[in-house]
């Protein structure tokens, strides 16, 4: 996958299928029906698919984190040496994929018939930009900050999927969407101020991408807000 070919062919199916398959499927299963109970087929596979996003991202979490602390890390500025970074060079090749598997959530989107997801422009962004991001990462930075970003970024979304896998599996958790919902918060602004202290540092990790993942954070940010009306109390989760 070292071309750049394949994240874009990926980005170009996904906005096929978000926009132009996806609807039409759902036409045809759905109909003019607005409110759809999922029968239990269509929960075993939204149950399973979530399973499988949630635990990878465990895996990813853990095994990035075991990593940050084997090769003493600082959290805050962490230039990169390829040289002593094989491994982890090649658990962000994992990141990346991890990141592809995430966007198959728009066919569980589909199994749900959950439109305001489907549809949601922020949510189709969230996971463009991810597969971007993710491969220019383990072209351009494969270790150093990228590595503290991309675990934080796992373990983020380990607790949402997990959310949503026991939402799906178990019964209404709703009691937990603030927590989730903080959690998420968090891992932007955890981020953010990640990328301005390697700025302010100038600890040997490029900057130029620390300024990219500024703009980043704060951008998504401000569309997780508006996607859900900044609603704190409904905001992304259903």
């Amino acid at each position: 996958m070292n071309s750049p070919c394949y994240p874009i062919c990926i980005v170009i199916f996904l906005l096929i299928f978000t926009y132009g398959i996806g609807p039409l499927l759902e036409e045809l299963i759905y109909g003019d029906t607005e409110v759809v109970v999922n029968n239990e087929t269509s929960t075993f596979y939204l149950s399973l698919g979530y399973d499988i996003l949630a635990f990878s991202n465990i895996l990813l979490a853990v095994t990035m984190s075991a990593l940050i602390y084997q090769n003493d890390y600082c959290v805050w500025c962490q230039p990169i040496n390829p040289a002593k970074e094989e491994t982890i060079a090649t658990i962000m090749w994992f990141f990346f994929i991890t990141k592809i598997v995430e966007s198959l959530e728009v066919f569980l989107w589909l199994l749900n018939n959950e439109l305001r997801y489907r549809h949601s422009f922020f949510i189709s962004f969230h996971h463009i930009t991810a597969i971007i991001l993710s491969w220019l990462a383990i072209k351009i930075t494969p270790g150093g900050t990228a590595m503290v970003v991309g675990a934080i970024n796992s373990w983020a979304h380990a607790v949402m999927y997990g959310y949503f896998m026991l939402k799906y599996r178990f019964a209404d958790i709703s009691i937990l969407r603030q927590f989730v919902l903080l959690c998420v918060m968090l891992h932007f602004l955890t981020s953010g101020l990640i990328s301005f202290t390697v700025i302010q540092k100038n600890c040997g990790f490029p900057r130029s991408i620390a300024v990219g993942m500024i703009f980043y954070m704060t951008s998504i940010t401000i569309g997780f807000l508006l996607d859900n009306g900044i609603k704190i109390s409904s905001l992304y989760f259903p």
